[in-house]
């Protein structure tokens, strides 16, 4: 069964988990929301400044995320 979001075609059973390597200011963290307000997101990011600039200034708290700092490749 596909469901229609947008002009986006998903399936119903698609996967519910995420993991987001490189989490930078949040876009595709944002795009992935908008997609599935449901879904467990897990971003990795290296850089721990780039985390406290994001959530400063680009709202990252509030799409629901949890947040790794570490190398995307280790994780």
């Amino acid at each position: 069964m596909v469901e229609r979001r947008g002009c986006l075609m998903i399936s119903i059973n698609r996967p519910r988990h995420v993991l987001l390597l490189r989490v930078g200011r949040g876009s595709v963290a944002r795009a992935l929301r908008a997609l599935d307000p449901e879904a467990k997101i897990v971003g990795v990011e290296l850089d721990r400044e780039v985390l406290r600039l994001a959530r400063r200034h680009f709202g990252l708290d509030h799409l629901r995320l949890e947040l790794v700092t570490g190398d995307a490749l280790e994780y």
